[in-house]
């Protein structure tokens, strides 16, 4: 899987906020035909009150149901979308996340392997110093008795 851009990654999110938009929109339909409900209800107990006009009053209140059950749907419809949308924003994210960790793994690995080897030649480099030492000193002594033994010879 490609890795998104950041321009993608904004225009996804950005479409996610178009699709929210929807979704509230959507609400204020549901809402305003919650309201319809009530001017069904309305509608019905005036009808109680005049049979006359009862029939009319009863097909009133279906229709404004069948809206309502209709604009539910398309609500339900949108919010489905917006949660898929999310959903596959959301994968994508983690997926980058998880290629940037594993990047940072690898990176921190070699950062240690270096430090291990940068180590070990600090190490050697001292054992190499110290055998130094030790041959430049076994030097010194020789060169001091040898001064000695031209010193007794000079005299």
């Amino acid at each position: 899987m490609a890795k998104p851009t950041l321009s993608e990654t904004q225009a996804a999110l950005a479409k996610l906020g178009v699709i929210a938009r929807a979704i509230a929109d959507a609400q204020v339909i549901v809402d305003g035909l919650a309201g319809h409900e009530q001017n069904a209800k309305e509608l019905k107990a005036a009808a109680d009150a005049a049979r006359a006009d009862k029939a009319k009053a009863d097909a009133d209140l279906a229709e404004v149901q069948a809206t309502i059950v209709a604009a539910k749907a398309e609500g339900k419809k949108l919010a489905e979308a917006a949660k898929a949308k999310a959903d596959g924003i959301v994968s994508a994210a983690e997926a980058k996340a998880s290629a940037l960790v594993a990047d940072a793994e690898a990176k921190a690995n070699k950062a240690a392997q270096d430090a291990a080897s940068a180590l070990q030649a600090a190490l050697d480099a001292d054992a190499k110093r110290a055998v130094a030492a030790s041959d430049l000193d076994d030097l010194t002594k020789r060169i001091d008795a040898a001064k000695a033994k031209l010193r007794a010879l000079v005299e």
